[in-house]
């Protein structure tokens, strides 16, 4: 996978969501199945999902070497919750 980025623009929210290329398949298969999505930087509600577009910006800047925060890491392992990992 590459450095590619992309914004999840919604329609109840003032900020964008940005997701990495490996997690695009996972939000598609969200919005297909209207069902929630956990990706890194957040959870989605596909009903408010109104574009995804791609973030050239984020890619420059991952590019430099640039470490991105993952709010959700610990959700997504399994870690807290008991939820377990979506794939």
């Amino acid at each position: 996978m590459g450095n590619k980025r992309y914004k999840v623009i919604m329609s109840n929210c003032k900020q964008d969501i940005i997701i990495r290329e490996n997690e695009l398949p996972k939000v598609l298969e969200g919005i297909g199945s209207k069902s929630i999505i956990v990706v890194k930087e957040a959870i989605i509600n596909p009903s408010f999902l109104i574009a995804i577009v791609a973030d050239y910006e984020r890619e420059k800047v991952v590019k430099q070497g640039y470490s991105e925060p993952s709010p959700f890491a610990k959700l997504i392992s399994g870690e807290i919750g008991g939820l377990k990992k979506l794939e």
